[in-house]
């Protein structure tokens, strides 16, 4: 049986929505399925328009059974496709790295991991000698976590 039509739910919804983002952001934990003892607002409340803060029986607090702030972002993480978070996860870095002094055309994807270079030099007098040079952030890292330190 529906109770309630029209514009209500649309409201009740909202203002439960906004009333839960407001715990989460304060640490307080939001059950993931909603029971009539873990609504904070009332169906009667709602009914009246009655949305202003108040409730018939607050369920909320830390002692309450629910999931935090970060546990909502880890189940849309898991949600979400690898490659996705990989890319928002470096634009947010790139973000970061942007507001730094010097940086402001930072971009990840022009960074150099690894670079081998050689060079022959040749003079008119008949001399030569070649220079070969590696550099790798890989092989760095590769080889501090084989030392240990």
């Amino acid at each position: 049986m529906r109770v309630a039509c029209g514009d209500t739910d649309p409201g009740w919804a909202f203002a439960e929505s906004v009333y839960d983002v407001k715990e989460l952001l304060a640490g307080e934990k939001i059950p993931l399925l909603k029971t009539d003892a873990t609504w904070h607002y009332g169906l009667s409340s709602a009914l009246q328009g009655e949305l202003s803060g108040t409730s018939e029986e607050d369920a909320s607090g830390s002692d309450s059974p629910g999931m935090g702030y970060e546990d909502y972002l880890r189940i849309f993480l898991l949600l979400c496709e690898e490659q996705s978070v990989t890319c928002r996860a470096m634009d947010v870095v790139e973000m970061d790295i942007r507001n730094t002094p010097g940086n402001r055309a930072f971009r990840l994807d022009t960074c150099i991991v690894e670079i081998a270079m050689n060079v022959k030099v040749k003079s008119k007098y008949g001399y030569s000698f070649e220079i070969e040079r590696q550099k790798s952030y890989i092989r760095s890292l590769e080889a501090i976590e084989n030392t240990g330190n």
